[in-house]
């Protein structure tokens, strides 16, 4: 969990808005970026408030579609790192995008969001 607020807060430009517990080893945390709240919870922790997940195999596949300002700076940023999986590049439908792999393995595709 610390990892991961530290690379969406770090690595994403992300603010923390609460956490659980406020410092240590986090079990739960809210981050926001402009209109968009992530919420990040322990694996364990997450068990136990759902009891009908333990037990089974959870390996989620999804990926997030970030649109970020200046993402020519995060590129740069990004673009000799082992973040980087998909360099810019212009879409069927006309977005300049790349893509990066956060910590836990997403994939995050980052665009320009517009001014």
């Amino acid at each position: 969990m610390n990892e991961t607020v530290k690379f969406y807060t770090e690595v994403l430009g992300f603010t923390k808005i609460v956490s659980v517990p406020e410092s240590g080893e986090l079990i739960f945390a809210i981050l926001n970026a402009g209109d968009v709240n992530i919420m990040f919870q322990q694996k364990e922790n997450l068990q136990e408030e759902y009891a009908d997940l333990k037990g089974l195999s959870q390996n989620p596949c999804f990926t997030f579609y970030i649109k970020v300002e200046n993402k020519n700076a995060l590129y740069e940023y990004c673009k000799h790192t082992d973040l980087l999986v998909k360099e810019i590049h212009i879409t069927p439908y006309g977005a300049e995008e790349f893509a990066i792999r956060d910590n836990n393995g997403f994939i995050l595709t980052i665009t320009e969001a517009p001014k």
